[in-house]
């Protein structure tokens, strides 16, 4: 028990024991849904990227999000694009490993397969096309529109 060969063994678990324990306490005063971010902030974050949020308020409590169905809809929307984007980051890190495991100097690229997940991740990106698009072909219509009214006078 008090052999100086085991004194360097029985450090070494103390350390160990004693990292264990820091890091599970740690852990363990967090709070449960501490990743979380509200519904309102959420819909703040997203009001800055989306110009349709921009018009409309966005309420302070909780429960008035959840009973106005546009913002629950986006809400779910913003939760599937942030679902797909944890989805691709784990693809990618898969990837990696994989690559690591054949040859480091081989492959420098990440291919990833095409995915069945009907879900576009440029879909704010179309979006704004189409409405660019949009608000070109009325520009369009009232520039024949006033070029005729003109050529009449």
């Amino acid at each position: 028990m008090n052999d100086p060969r085991n004194e360097s063994i029985i450090r070494l678990l103390k350390e160990t024991k004693n990292e264990f324990l820091i890091k599970l306490l740690k852990e363990d005063s967090k709070n449960p849904c501490h990743q979380l971010k509200p519904f309102r902030h959420m819909l703040l974050e997203a009001r800055q990227k989306d110009p349709s949020l921009s018009k409309k308020p966005i309420p302070l409590l909780e429960s008035e999000i959840i009973q106005d169905s546009d913002l629950l809809d986006k809400l779910e929307a913003l939760f599937r694009e942030q679902a797909f984007k944890e989805y691709l980051e784990q693809k990618i890190e898969e990837e990696k490993q994989t690559n690591q495991n054949k040859n480091p100097n081989e492959q420098k690229v990440f291919n990833l397969p095409l995915e069945d997940n009907p879900m576009k991740f440029d879909t704010e990106c179309i979006r704004r096309r189409q409405m660019f698009f949009d608000k070109l072909k009325h520009f369009q219509r009232e520039q024949a529109g006033g070029a005729n009214s003109k050529s009449s006078t």
